[in-house]
């Protein structure tokens, strides 16, 4: 009864008063929760889209503008999606149905290399009709970097080739040596991979430095010479011949590729490194620095 008598009286004209005017105040409560909730989510949805916007258009990579470096990569032409950055002509840069071109693997260790640096790469497509590599092509794509050596003679140049052949061919030594000849210009050239001391040419030629492949050892500390990487007294020096890279067509597994072909762009990097900390040395010098201080 008690019970009754208490709901009477709350359900009374005042007490109806009292219950609207909390009602009214918990719906304004209630109004003013959701329109912070939603001014929070709106905060937290701009800065997302901040950063998805700083993300999409601030890590574009980009091409250094200037350097007093630039480093050639003359060989098959670069896919410019997986090795942005290096630059080149129209026909020097081309996305094949199969990316992973030779001249892509090898612009690839200059760019892992270069972070920091930025020493310019360019590419050289020396290929011919069936998009190879012969002794004419190669000496054609070198004669597009005497061109630009000729119109840029106070650059520090760097040319590296990944590329040999068994047999010598008089025009390919005739622009090796005319590159040569230019105080500011360094040749780096892989040897073979066939686990001979067979001369390959153009490494054969004292022009160039000449680099060999080395590996980790499987029964000792420290590093040996590469199961796969020619040898004999051409060879000047040899660096780890190895590079990694994500294959998106097998989900995306990472890959390996070994070959002296990566093992000659690891030594040109650290030419134009040496290039770009010292300006004022000349080229046998940087040459003498890459020798003298390569572990015997």
């Amino acid at each position: 009864k008690e019970c009754e008598q208490l709901e009477r009286e709350f359900n009374s004209s005042e007490n109806k008063v009292l219950k609207n005017s909390i009602s009214r105040a918990t719906l304004s409560i209630k109004k003013k929760i959701v329109i912070g909730l939603s001014i929070i989510l709106l905060l937290f949805a701009s800065f997302f889209a901040g950063v998805y916007t700083y993300q999409t258009t601030h890590t574009k990579p980009t091409p250094p503008v200037t350097s007093p470096v630039t480093v050639f990569v003359v060989d098959t032409g670069v896919n410019p999606e997986i090795t942005p950055g290096v630059t080149g002509e129209e026909d020097d840069l081309f996305d094949y149905q199969f990316p992973f071109l030779h001249g892509t693997l090898v612009a690839m260790v200059l760019q892992k290399e270069n972070i920091g640096y930025k020493y310019k790469v360019v590419s050289i497509a020396a290929t011919d009709k069936k998009f190879e590599v012969s002794p004419d092509s190669l000496t054609r794509g070198l004669k597009r970097v005497l061109s630009y050596v000729e119109k840029h003679p106070q650059e520090k140049v760097v040319v590296n080739i990944s590329i040999g052949f068994s047999e010598e061919n008089s025009d390919l030594r005739l622009v090796i040596k005319k590159l040569n000849n230019h105080k500011n210009v360094i040749i780096i050239t892989s040897v073979g991979n066939n686990n001979s001391p067979e001369q390959i040419y153009p490494a054969v030629y004292p022009e160039v430095i000449a680099v060999a492949a080395i590996e980790k050892s499987l029964f000792e500390l420290g590093t040996t010479k590469a199961s796969y990487s020619d040898y004999g007294p051409y060879v000047d020096v040899a660096a780890p011949g190895v590079v990694s890279f994500i294959d998106s067509r097998v989900k995306g597994y990472t890959r390996l590729a070994v070959g002296t072909s990566y093992a000659a762009p690891r030594v040109a990097d650290l030419a134009a490194k040496i290039f770009l900390k010292n300006h004022n040395l000349s080229k046998n010098e940087v040459i003498q620095i890459i020798e003298d201080t390569a572990d015997p």
